[in-house]
């Protein structure tokens, strides 16, 4: 029977009608009322959408009040629920948060959802939201690319440039780069310009590849300009070539050209004199800020359009072009000071310590965060929340999120891209962090610690207390290590690894740990269904100190038998098939590591029997 209308105005979009049928949809789930969508407010009202008919324009105005960008405002008129938003995404993000916020749902993973018994709320007071970064990403499985479900997508509020989602879920595209990153030589064809014009390419290593590389001094005079005596140069076709970007994306603000993966890059005579005044970073600033300008001039003159450029301090071009004079930086010239419409994205290999503005951190995350302050005033972020090595080792970020995310904010980056284990989604430390993650780039203020409990409290049930002392174990052991100055810092490539930070003990009392909770779990009175989903999950958790004991069995036990040793490989390749561990590393999948050398080449040679 149906209990009431939500309104939506006679020319909703998809995402405001997908909006509303979500609403519909948890309400019936949590209060049991049935709810019928219209954009005619007759009968009983309880929900409005969007603009409608069933608000004036002046009160819809009144609404927006503070409002910006995707943000919403939540409140009362008349009896009535108001969801007020400038965009249709922001309606979509308003609804949502009412789900939550007065529902009392709580989406923890793609696939797995908290639902109270509820009822219809109306707002004592109302209040505004806006997102604290205009870009939000926490790169796991469950938002990215071809595992992406977008449903989850629009619940996270995740905007990025990854993972094109419809119209219905958010839809419009406002960042585009051709292959998304490391595309130099997308905008410069070797296919169209390289029997012509050998000079302009460098072919380099490219994971595993033989990739062509473009050279960026190419058409820029020595003053840092377009080089116009020239008739055909790699700065002139870049320009075109992003001109036809432009044109077939009308709707995009940023466009993103950055430098092919690796170490490697252009390089020559001129190269080098160059590099020696300007450095890598500054030949790349100088090359991206004659092609923004010359692009806003283009749009000016054409149909006043401004859009901007983003470009990666990354590898090679890390380090800012400063100088220092009487102890204070400063940009080396004026011609490598980045243009009011260039953004910097941070990508600064290897820079996971897990706190990133711990005094601890890489000095070279340190340095480049405290230089290009002096040549850029936008910046974008891309930070490491992963052991990419071993996905299923501990790595111990969970005590900074906050913190790192409210640093983030204060420095002024407008796009936090944080990578976890982006392609599975079958990792139980990226699931929750990724929980609160996505929360706090919204609104930073919140409690992490909050949000991290609450998605161990209601993801796994009675076995949460298991999952709490497992990263208790591991951190309290962490941290004792790193008091003593004992062992290297934790990275998210792999310095964490080692048999001598992971002693046996830790190891064992975390096992055991899991294993009490799935004790706890097969002896209630839940469902067997129930039970096996539940059980499922605290297996992910083991497989951690499964993993620790597999890869460094020998150095742990010097004497054994490759009996034991293939026992102890057969416990960790049972508990990754019963967890639905998919893989293990980036790109890294159970077979490869089945294959992979080990502590015991025998193993791999045939000698001892693989799993």
């Amino acid at each position: 029977m149906t209990q009431g209308k939500i309104i939506v105005g006679k020319n909703a979009d998809e995402c405001v009608l997908y909006s509303a049928e979500k609403l519909k949809e948890y309400v019936l789930k949590t209060t049991g009322d049935s709810l019928e969508i219209s954009n005619e407010p007759d009968g009983k009202v309880r929900f409005s959408v969007g603009r409608s008919a069933v608000v004036s324009e002046k009160d819809y105005e009144n609404a927006l009040v503070g409002v910006s960008g995707d943000g919403f405002s939540v409140g009362a008129l008349n009896g009535i629920v108001l969801i007020a938003a400038r965009t249709s995404r922001g309606a979509m993000y308003g609804v949502y948060d009412y789900i939550e916020r007065f529902l009392g749902v709580r989406f923890l993973t793609a696939e797995a959802e908290y639902l109270p018994r509820a009822e219809i709320k109306i707002p004592e007071e109302s209040y505004v939201s806006n997102p604290d970064f205009e870009m939000r990403t926490y790169l796991f499985g469950d938002t990215f690319q071809e595992h992406a479900d977008f449903d989850h997508v629009a619940r996270t509020r995740t905007v990025d440039l990854f993972t094109d989602v419809d119209a219905r879920h958010g839809g419009k595209k406002t960042v585009y780069g051709r292959n998304v990153n490391h595309n130099f030589h997308f905008y410069v064809p070797f296919e169209k310009y390289g029997n012509a014009h050998p000079e302009f390419y460098r072919f380099i290593y490219v994971n595993a590849e033989i990739l062509p590389t473009i050279d960026l001094t190419n058409g820029i005079t020595a003053d840092g300009k377009l080089d116009e005596t020239k008739e055909i140069s790699v700065a002139k076709i870049v320009i075109d070539e992003m001109k036809k970007d432009i044109e077939a994306y009308p709707e995009v603000e940023t466009f993103c050209f950055t430098q092919e993966d690796g170490e490697y890059y252009y390089d020559d005579e001129h190269n080098r004199e160059l590099e020696k005044i300007y450095g890598r970073s500054g030949i790349l600033i100088r090359f991206c800020n004659v092609i923004v300008r010359e692009l806003n001039k283009y749009l000016a003159e054409k149909n006043g359009r401004k859009i901007k450029l983003m470009t990666f301090a990354y590898d090679y071009a890390k380090d800012a072009p400063v100088k220092t004079e009487n102890g204070v930086l400063k940009p080396i010239d004026e011609t490598v000071v980045a243009d009011e419409n260039l953004i910097i994205q941070f990508a600064l290999f290897r820079n996971g310590y897990y706190d990133y503005f711990s005094q601890k951190q890489m000095p070279h995350v340190k340095k480049a965060m405290t230089e290009w302050r002096v040549i850029a005033k936008n910046f974008w972020f891309w930070a490491y929340d992963a052991d990419f090595h071993r996905y299923l080792f501990l790595y111990d970020s969970f005590k900074n999120i906050g913190k790192d995310v409210r640093g983030f904010k204060d420095y002024g980056i407008t796009y936090l891209c944080v990578q976890g284990s982006h392609d599975t989604c079958h990792t139980w430390q990226n699931k929750i962090r990724a929980y609160a993650y996505r929360k706090l780039m919204w609104n930073s203020k919140l409690d992490d610690n909050r949000l991290i409990d609450e998605f161990i409290e209601l993801y796994y049930g009675l076995g949460a207390d298991a999952v709490r002392e497992v990263i208790r174990l591991f951190h309290e052991n962490y941290k004792a290590i790193e008091e003593k100055g004992e062992a290297p810092v934790f990275n998210s490539f792999g310095s964490g690894e080692s048999a001598e930070s992971n002693p046996t003990d830790v190891l064992y009392a975390a096992k055991r740990a899991v294993e009490n909770g799935e004790k706890k779990i097969a002896d209630s009175a839940m469902s067997e269904k129930d039970k096996k989903e539940y059980i499922r999950r605290l297996e992910e958790v083991r497989a951690t100190p499964l993993m620790y004991l597999c890869d460094n069995f020998y150095f742990y036990y010097p004497d054994a038998t490759d009996k034991e040793y293939v026992a102890q490989r057969k416990e960790l390749f049972d508990c990754l098939e019963k967890a639905e561990i998919d893989l293990v590393a980036e790109k890294w999948s159970n077979e490869l590591y089945r294959n992979e050398p080990s502590t015991s080449e025998r193993v791999v040679k045939g000698i001892v029997p693989a799993v």
